[in-house]
């Protein structure tokens, strides 16, 4: 996921968050896939379409439709196998004060109230200020904003997007050398689309991996396996999130 080391470039513009599409005129403003920006990401970081496809992800036919259409089109890609959110996000982000991670089964009173109330109402911070279903001309200065801010929530906290430099805002001991590279260490950067969606009949979390559980990729560039309630973002809380999130946010 690092680009060109010798254009000093570790986070270009490909790990935007993907919020749009450039199939037609005035694009979507899509609010709800976590994916990068495919645009920026291939053809010259990922030479092979294949390598968004988790081998251990059944769903052949979807990937086939946006990932191998003729002519391809970067801009159909989207989180098939995996998720990239953007933010460097943490559980407290999303979560109300004394809510575990593992808190099964959650309900709306478990999430942050001011996260979900920037994301479903003005301000639209998925949107930039548009809600679901707008749409936006391709040259739309707007874009820039979506997908480079960061979150300012009511209740005091900053979302930050990822970007060069960013774990220095999450340092707390700043008088410890170690502090940056652990901080990198932490920061979640994308995963296996594994707990969400729910299985819309059987009510039970997904996965690519049985018996339950994902790889996640993080800031320093380490990859981990983590069981599902282990730790986020492979947890009930967060599939509960994004389960209450993908109805009012879609375009």
């Amino acid at each position: 996921m690092y680009a060109n080391e010798s254009k000093g470039e570790k986070w270009p513009s490909m790990l935007k968050k993907h919020a749009g599409t450039c199939l037609h005129a005035s694009p979507l403003v899509n609010q709800n896939h976590l994916w990068p920006n495919s645009p920026a990401l291939y053809p010259e970081y990922w030479s092979d379409v294949n390598i968004a496809k988790c081998p251990s992800d059944p769903q052949d036919d979807e990937f086939d439709y946006y990932y191998h259409a003729d002519p391809l089109e970067p801009c159909r890609f989207w989180d098939i196998s995996y998720q990239y959110l953007g933010w460097a996000l943490k559980p407290e982000h999303y979560l109300a004060p004394g809510v575990p991670v593992d808190k099964y089964p959650a309900d709306i009173g478990d999430l942050n109230s001011f996260l979900i109330a920037a994301i479903i109402g003005p301000p639209y911070v998925l949107g930039n200020g548009s809600p679901p279903g707008a749409s936006w001309p391709q040259d739309d200065p707007r874009w820039a904003g979506l997908h480079e801010d960061d979150m300012h929530l009511d209740d005091g906290q900053t979302i930050y997007r990822l970007r060069e430099g960013i774990e220095r805002f999450l340092i707390t001991d700043i008088n410890n050398p170690a502090a940056s590279a652990r901080a990198q260490s932490d920061i979640v950067v994308m995963w296996d689309v594994s707990v969400w969606p729910q299985d819309p009949i059987g009510g039970t979390p997904s996965f690519n991996h049985i018996p339950g559980g994902a790889n996640v990729l993080y800031m320093d560039g380490h990859v981990r396996f983590i069981r599902y309630q282990d730790e986020w973002p492979i947890c009930s809380t967060w599939v509960f999130l994004m389960d209450q999130l993908a109805g009012v946010v879609s375009p």
